[in-house]
């Protein structure tokens, strides 16, 4: 009979191989995306704040931040580093100089897409690998665990 401690110990075991696969298909779904050698060195947090500007348009650096779940200072580099690539273009607002918009450029939003693109077709091979009821399940389960992730925060 399996203890508590045990279980515990095999369901530790689990999340690292999730974490090792999750991980892998990011890295995987990150590097291919980025075709041009122009931009091999985005960062994780780079890519994150294009696609959040090329999902939701303009934003407050604040609402990035937030939407990405990640630090306001981590993500103000980023945008520092997207500007200075001429990805990103800041706007402070006049009614309220302390907010900082955000949007892609014109160069930004080609990123996206190729981004996006890539990401679809990565998805795409992922997906190819399974037969159509293990597709369901697998997509099951991700929805199952997403909501599981939103109801723990």
């Amino acid at each position: 009979m399996k203890t508590t401690a045990d279980a515990d110990e095999f369901l530790a075991l689990q999340a690292r191989e999730l974490m090792i696969y999750v991980d892998e298909l990011v890295r995987r779904h990150i590097v291919t995306r980025l075709d041009s050698t122009a931009f091999e060195t985005l960062s994780r947090q780079d890519a994150v704040t294009i696609e959040a500007l090329g999902t939701q348009g303009p934003m407050l650096v604040k609402d990035v931040a937030a939407l990405i779940q990640l630090p306001l200072s981590t993500v103000s580099s980023a945008v520092s580093r997207l500007c200075a690539r001429r990805l990103v273009r800041r706007q402070t607002l006049a009614a309220d100089r302390r907010n900082i918009q955000l949007e892609l450029t014109s160069t930004g939003a080609k990123v996206y897409a190729a981004m996006l693109g890539a990401g679809l077709r990565t998805a795409r091979t992922v997906l190819d690998a399974l037969g159509p009821a293990e597709r369901s399940t697998l997509l099951a389960i991700l929805q199952k665990a997403m909501t599981a992730e939103r109801l723990d925060c």
